[in-house]
């Protein structure tokens, strides 16, 4: 070593001053650690040792080669030993104070190396360099160790090891970036304590680190091949720095420094971790700024654990993917892992405890003792401190989760900086496990979005739990892969979805098959009863399945509970079951719109257990279903289906219109069916609504096809029931395509009853061919319908398919059983103020096979109007029935109105008797062609009573008829009682009251009125002779243009009924007996300017009143014997001699014809006449003309 004349003589007096021991502490090994080299000539450097100083006795260096702000130093052996305290001279303008070592040697820093002011000081030494337990640096400014061969410089000087030249004396700037430093031999190794004011980099060709490193400001820890980091029990690792911390292992970095609960890496500002391999993080990590993990292309690293680092960030995360025991994020800001994180242990140290989620509930975290992914973004609530960093979001973005049994908590809503707006996205997330499912819980200040969370058990073992809580929309989205969303296992789910604005099943494209769709499901496996499956959002849609939620076990399933304002739902199975012995959960839904389409909502009873499926429950302000939409509860094996509640105040189902899809033709409907090969029953369906409306096939319907009865249907409507028919299609229409209606069915092969169908609301509209209809088609009576309306009730028109094999269908509500059935028909009551039935409108009760048709009751209170061809109110049989016909009780409407062709019959068309038929009125009007019958075609006719108030009017062909064997078979005519005011029909119409049979016996016409007007009653003889024929098939009085009355037997004489009439006796002082206006124009029957007499007589009829008795002796008698028959009196001008017969070809001579007559008129002589009414108004002339009188000339 080479001394300057100063420090010689310090050196000489030292040692002659000192101790033995003191000058042990300077022997000559000890002095010739610090040996400079010759490389600089005269700028070498000089070290002058044991030097007085504010940090004590320093060996001081001084020398070197100054360029510009640049000190250069030159060694061949540098290192400082245990207690000794090395220190650079900082000439007052030097800022760098850069130090090589051209030895072979590595440089032992186990001492105090420091620089005298402020500069920095750079440290190349290739071979090594290790800094002992007892190394510190006292270092204000910064410092670079490097076991590089070289600094470069940014006018191309390098400062090397290994051509060891001075520095040129041009201007030198500081040294160029760290990047150019990356040696490619040497290692530095740590294990004391380094600390600086401004930044701490070690570069070497790998870093071997332990102890402490801090920074006043930045960090920097570059290994071109590894950089290795540990700590123990008794020695804690830390690494600090005031900004930014980078650590660098291009081949491996490895940090595992869980050891000592002190142990940790801090940085003020970011934190980068980059590596070409997967990088080992067991440490705890204190972030200010943004972390990353980083490729040396600075793509996204891969982070792997073997215990359980700990992240708080102030800022951002970012890593590629993970792989390792517990993960714990805290973040300022947004997490990104755009790879793959897999949880496969549980590890500590992690910060267990106990969180509240957004709505409340709390959620205890144990990553220490179950494997679990914690993170949390845009939280401002860390365990340690970390430096507040400045980031502009707290978003959650992740490609996959896999923590098989574990726990994943993703979460930006624990204590959130509420500045930040943050959405959640995690792909993929697996937690499944044959030993348990572990759970998966998302609670974001924004969105979620996600394509598939499994969280299954075994058959064994339950299912994790999972939750997502969004201030933002949910999204399940279809592209490019669909979602699902599964928790089955020995306990299901449970799976809770709640968002404050919109949760999104995205739809998929139509004709996608059902197993393709996104899908959320729970199967239950075991015997505890499943989660349920929660979704609520004020803007709910479900593009795809919520299905199976169901049961394999003997626990039930879960529910599913839907809740929103608007839920709309296109293409999806939304679904609880059971498949075996536990039952099916319920669906319940609450929303104020709920729009359906092409949707499928409901439960599904698949049981061979005997358990009941489970019930739909449906509350909305307004519901929509199109397209083959339909709420359901079906029964598929051995247990009853489940009950449908719908309650909202507007309730529409329409099927399809022109241009729409539906490959398999499935009608909107709200459904309760127990389904082929099934032993259960069909629910009940209770729709509580303002208004009901069934269009373009929609229907309302139970049904049983196995062993089991159909459900009632009851539904209450305050305002409306509306059901439209008309089905319309682009194609042929197949068989399985129905109008709409309200159905209860039991099917071909089915052992059960049909349901009942209850409607109570102020108006009913079928229209178009829509019906209600209670049916038996199997072993099983038909269920009844009952129509309560505080309006009206309206049937109107036939159903017409716009399509190849057009099919029209009536308007009706029938109660019927079909021709494979064994039971008998149902009750079908109507009550209502109005009732109205047109264009083919009708009210049935049928049979088709061997039960007896229902009967039909209607309280009418105002008016009941039928009107077209085939409206009407029937309780028949039909061709090939042997049942019988059932019966017609129409109660008290003031007014009955059947017009062109409408029809009110209890008839049998089979073998089987007609039932009866009742009408109890203030008036009866038939008009064209209309008819009331009880008629038979084989078999005993129905009775038929009228009790009407005013007055009957019939008119145009119409017809009340009980008669009997009308296909030329056996059987007795029925009975008419008719009791009115006034029977009224125009003598010229053909309007007829008939009660014959054709083999068997006539029936009896039993009429009480004041009066009858228009009518003729004609025996067996008189039919004979207007007819111009006895052959008996012909025997019918339809064949004459009058208006009869007959009860006759067409083939036998003996077996003629009778007809039986009863009228008081008119009092004459009381003056005229005023009839209603218009019952018939009168002016178009006889002449208005006389009574019957004179030449005028010779063009009108007679007022007789013929049969077996003449005029009763009094009115309540009956009409009996020839010894009451009352002589013949011609009129003047008139013959009584018969007229020969006509052929029967030609129209026949009328018979004597009822006059209508208006008043009584007493001639002078005593005797009483009848007389017609003026249509003038004009009364006083009947009374005061005489009995001669003759028509005045106009």
């Amino acid at each position: 070593m080479v001394h300057e004349p100063g420090q010689t003589m310090f050196l000489t007096a030292l040692v002659t001053g000192v101790t033995l021991s003191s000058f042990a502490t300077f022997s000559p090994a000890a002095i010739a650690q610090v040996i400079p080299d010759q490389t600089l000539g005269v700028e070498r450097s000089i070290v002058n040792l044991g030097l007085p100083s504010e940090q004590g006795l320093i060996d001081r260096i001084d020398g070197g080669a100054i360029r510009g702000s640049n000190l250069f130093h030159s060694f061949s052996e540098l290192n400082v030993n245990p207690g000794q305290r090395v220190y650079f001279a900082n000439p007052a303008t030097i800022h760098n104070i850069i130090s090589r070592v051209t030895g072979n040697n590595v440089s032992n820093i186990d001492g105090t190396l420091g620089v005298l002011g402020n500069a920095n000081l750079f440290l190349i030494n290739p071979n090594g360099i290790v800094f002992g337990p007892n190394a510190q640096l006292d270092i204000r400014g910064s410092f670079f160790a490097s076991t590089g061969d070289r600094l470069a410089f940014s006018n191309g000087y390098a400062f090397s090891t290994t051509d060891p030249t001075a520095p040129p004396l041009l201007a030198i700037t500081a040294p160029l970036g760290l990047t150019t430093w990356l040696p490619n031999r040497g290692t530095v190794t740590n294990t004391g304590n380094l600390s600086v004011g401004g930044d701490l980099t070690l570069v070497g060709q790998n870093l071997n680190l332990q102890g402490q490193l801090q920074s006043g400001q930045n960090l920097n820890l570059l290994a071109a091949n590894s950089l290795t980091i540990r700590d123990s029990a008794t020695s804690r690792f830390l690494a600090s720095a005031g900004d930014s911390v980078l650590l660098q292992g291009n081949q491996r970095l490895d940090i595992a420094a869980l050891n000592n609960s002190n142990s940790g890496l801090f940085s003020g500002g970011e934190m980068v971790l980059r590596s070409d391999a997967a990088i080992v993080t067991d440490a705890y990590f204190s972030v200010g700024g943004n972390f990353r993990t980083e490729r040396l292309d600075r793509s996204p690293g891969s982070v792997i654990s073997v215990d359980d680092p700990v992240f708080e960030v102030g800022g951002d995360f970012a890593i590629a993917d993970y792989t390792g025991a517990s993960l714990q994020i805290f973040a300022g800001g947004s997490v990104t892992i755009p790879g793959t994180v897999t949880i496969n242990a549980a590890g500590g140290p992690f910060n267990d405890g106990t969180v509240t989620l957004s709505n409340g509930t709390p959620l205890t975290l144990a990553g220490t003792t179950q494997p679990t992914l914690d993170i949390r973004a845009g939280t401002t609530g860390f365990v340690g401190t970390p430096t507040p960093g400045t980031p502009s979001g707290a978003n959650i973005t992740i490609g996959s989760i896999i923590n098989n049994g574990g726990l994943v908590f993703l979460t930006n809503q624990f204590a959130p900086n509420s500045a930040l707006a943050g959405d959640i996205q995690a792909d993929q997330i697996d937690t499944s496990n044959l030993t348990g499912g572990g759970s998966v819980i998302i609670d974001s200040r924004g969105k979620i979005t996600t394509s598939f969370i499994n969280t299954s058990g075994s058959d064994t073992t339950p299912a994790g739990e999972i939750t997502l809580l969004a201030k933002g929309d949910i999204l399940l989205p279809f592209v490019p892969t669909p979602t699902f969303i599964v928790a089955d296992g020995s306990r299901s789910g449970p799976i809770t979805l709640i968002s404050q604005t919109a949760i999104i099943q995205e739809f998929a494209p139509f004709g996608t098959p059902g197993a393709a769709l996104s899908t959320i499901q729970a199967i239950n496996y075991g015997a505890e009863a499943g989660g349920d499956v929660t979704l609520s959002a004020p803007n709910l849609v479900l593009g795809g399945n919520i299905f199976p939620v169901g049961t394999l076990g003997t626990g039930s399933s879960g529910n599913i509970r839907l809740t929103a304002d608007t839920l709309t739902s296109s293409l999806a199975t939304i679904a609880t079951a059971t498949f075996g012995p536990g039952d099916a959960g319920e669906l319940i839904v609450k929303a104020r719109t709920v729009s359906l389409d092409y949707a499928f909502f409901g439960s599904a009873n698949a049981s061979d257990s005997g358990k009941r499926g489970g019930n739909v429950t449906v509350e909305a302000d307004s519901i929509t279903g199109t397209t083959g939409s339909q709420i359901a509860s079906l029964a598929l094996g051995f247990g009853d289906a489940g009950d449908v509640t719908i309650k909202a105040q507007t309730i529409s189902l329409s099927g399809f219109t022109p241009g729409d899809l539906n490959p398999i033709f499935q009608n909107s409907a709200i459904i309760s069916s127990a389904q082929p090969g099934s032993e259960g029953n069909s629910g009940k369906i209770t729709i509580t609504t303002g208004k009901l409306t069934l269009s373009d096939g929609a229907a309302v319907a139970t049904s049983s096809f196995g062993v089991g009865n159909a459900g009632d249907i009851l539904i209450n409507a305050s305002e409306l029931v509306s059901i439209d028919g008309a089905v319309f299609v682009d194609f042929a229409v197949p068989p399985d395509v129905q109008p709409s209606g309200i159905t209860s069915e039991l099917f071909t092969g089915a052992i059960g009853k049909g349901g009942n169908i209850t409607i109570n609301t102020a108006v009913l509209q079928a229209t178009n061919g829509g019906t209600i209809t209670a049916l038996s088609d199997g072993d099983g009576d038909a269920g009844s319908i009952t129509i309560n309306a505080t309006q009206s009730v309206l049937f109107d028109g036939v159903a017409s398919f716009a399509a190849i094999g057009q099919r029209d269908r009536i308007s009706q509500a029938t109660v019927v059983t079909e021709a494979n059935s064994t039971g008998n028909g149902g009750t079908l009551t109507v009550t209502a103020p109005n009732l109205t039935l047109t264009n083919g409108g009708q009210l049935n009760a049928e049979t088709r096979g061997a039960g007896k048709a229902g009967n039909v009751v209607l309280d009418i209170t105002q008016t009941l109007a039928a009107e077209g061809v085939g409206s009407g109110i029937f309780a028949s049989t039909t061709v090939g029935s042997t049942g019988d016909g059932g019966s017609i009780l129409i109660k008290k409407p003031e007014k009955v109105t059947l017009q062109n062709k409408a029809a009110i019959a209890v008839n049998s068309q089979g073998s089987g008797t007609a039932g009866n038929l009742s009408i109890e009125s203030s008036n009866l009007v038939l008009q064209n062609q209309s008819t009331i019958t009880a008629e038979t075609v084989s078999n005993t006719g129905g009775d038929i009573t009228l009790q009407i108030d005013d007055v009957i009017v019939m008119r145009d062909n119409s017809r009340i008829s009980t008669s009997a064997g009308t296909a030329g078979a056996g059987g007795d005519g029925g009975n008419i009682t008719i009791n009115t005011q006034f029977l009224v029909a125009e003598p010229t119409e053909n309007s007829d009251i008939t009660a014959n049979a054709f083999t068997g016996r006539g029936g009896r016409v039993d009429i009480t009125a004041e009066g009858i007007f228009g009518f003729f009653v004609l025996s067996r003889s008189q039919l004979e002779a207007a007819l111009g024929t006895s052959d008996p098939s012909l025997l019918n009085p339809a064949f004459l243009p009058t208006s009869d009355i007959t009860a006759i037997s067409q083939v036998n004489p003996n077996l003629n009924g009778e007809v039986v009439i009863r009228s008081p006796n008119p009092d004459p002082s009381r003056g005229a007996l005023p009839l209603p206006p218009e019952i018939v124009d009168a002016s178009r029957l006889i002449a208005r300017d006389c009574s019957a007499g004179g030449a005028i007589a010779q063009r009108l009829g007679s007022l007789i009143v013929t049969g077996q008795g003449g005029l009763p002796p009094s009115p309540s008698d009956q009409l009996r014997g020839n010894s009451l028959l009352i002589g013949w009196e011609n009129l003047p001008g008139v013959s009584s001699k018969a007229q020969p017969s006509s052929n029967v070809a030609q129209t026949p001579q009328l018979p004597v014809q009822l006059v209508e007559v208006q008043a009584l008129s007493q001639r002078s002589d005593g005797q009483v006449v009848l007389v017609a009414h003026d249509s003038t108004g004009s009364n006083q002339e009947f009374w005061n003309r005489p009995p001669t009188c003759r028509p005045t000339p106009p």
